[in-house]
C-alpha cells in the first residue's frame, strides 16, 4: 500500500512540475506580448515627441524673428519659447521611457 502511494505521489509531483512549466511558458508569452505592445507604444510616443519638438523649435525661432521685427508682443514670443521648452521636456520623457524599457527588457533575460 505504501509503495502504491509512493508511486502515486511521484506521478502527482511530475504532474505538478509539468503544470508549473506550462504556467511559466504562458507567463513568459504574456510578458513577451506585453513588451511588444509597450515597445510599439514607446516608439510611437518617441516619434511624435520628436516631430513635436521640431515643430515647436521652428515656431519659437519664427516668433523670435517676429518679436525682433516688432510684429508681435513679448508675451507672444515668451509663450512660443515656453511651448518649445515643454516640448523639450516631453521629448526627454519619451527618451527616458525608451531607456527604462530597454533596461527592463534586459533584466528579463538575466
Amino acid at each position: 500500500r505504501y509503495q502504491k502511494l509512493a508511486v502515486e505521489n511521484a506521478e502527482l509531483a511530475r504532474n505538478i512540475d509539468q503544470i508549473r512549466i506550462e504556467d511559466a511558458k504562458r507567463a513568459y508569452q504574456r510578458q513577451v506580448q506585453s513588451s511588444k505592445i509597450s515597445s510599439e507604444a514607446i516608439a510611437w510616443q518617441q516619434k511624435i515627441t520628436t516631430e513635436e519638438l521640431s515643430l515647436y523649435r521652428q515656431n519659437a525661432q519664427d516668433h523670435a524673428g517676429w518679436y525682433k521685427a516688432g510684429l508681435i508682443t513679448s508675451f507672444d514670443h515668451l509663450q512660443a519659447v515656453l511651448e518649445y521648452r515643454k516640448a523639450v521636456i516631453r521629448n526627454a520623457k519619451a527618451k527616458t521611457a525608451v531607456i527604462i524599457f530597454n533596461h527592463e527588457t534586459k533584466l528579463l533575460f538575466q
